[in-house]
């Protein structure tokens, strides 16, 4: 999973638009995750649900920030610099979708009660909002290049087959990353695998399997 799908499946799981972006992006910019979420908190639904600026890109303004804003009073440079791409930003995330405003966007004035039961109604939290977090996503990564002290993000290549009546063991490192409550990919000493169909809920800690279709076969895929 690339940071891109891993924006969209955080605002999936729950977070808020703008906690999407920060959570992922940054994240790679310096920010521990927990003060990410903090910081982003208030933003979603436009600013505290006011439908003003969409969070996904005020969370993305926030990033551009983080890697190219100054330090310095007098470092005007940075600051032409985090302005114009803001700027760039801007225009290209409106290219996509006409606005940058949330009520807009959403064609529903989510300050109002009714106008909140008209976007659930609508299902506009899980069909358009995921594609503002994913442009935001990727227009941050063609303005900002590859993360600090990597190549471009790229989708992970698909695991080989799991042969039929194999049941491939995890040590006790492994690590599991989850999404609504499910697990979406593992990581332990030989490296990573991405989960994609997967087909039970997640267990609490200590559980021993979770099944999971890795190219079409439904295979076993536990700690020992």
């Amino acid at each position: 999973m690339n940071d891109v799908e891993s924006a969209v499946e955080s605002f999936k799981s729950g977070l808020s638009c703008t906690q999407a972006i920060m959570t992922v992006y940054g994240v790679r910019y310096g920010l521990e995750r927990a003060t990410a979420m903090k910081v982003a908190a208030g933003f979603g639904g436009g600013m505290g649900r006011l439908g003003e600026v969409c969070g996904a890109v005020t969370g993305a303004i926030m990033v551009i920030g983080l890697k190219y804003g100054a330090t310095t009073v007098d470092d005007a440079q940075a600051k032409e610099r985090t302005h114009a791409l803001v700027r760039e930003f801007a225009a290209k995330f409106t290219a996509r979708h006409h606005c940058l405003r949330c009520r807009e966007l959403l064609g529903c004035d989510i300050r109002t009660v009714e106008g909140m039961q008209l976007a659930k109604d609508k299902g506009l939290f899980v069909t358009l909002c995921p594609k503002l977090v994913e442009d935001s996503a990727l227009i941050l990564e063609e303005l900002l290049g590859p993360p600090p002290g990597g190549a471009a993000v790229r989708p992970a290549a698909s695991p080989p087959p799991v042969a039929m009546g194999t049941t491939p063991m995890i040590d006790k490192s492994a690590k599991f990353t989850y999404s609504a409550g499910y697990a979406t990919s593992c990581t332990n000493r030989s490296g990573r695998v991405d989960l994609s169909c997967v087909q039970s809920r997640h267990r609490p800690p200590g559980a021993v399997w979770i099944a999971a279709r890795i190219r079409g076969f439904c295979g076993n895929t536990g700690t020992s």
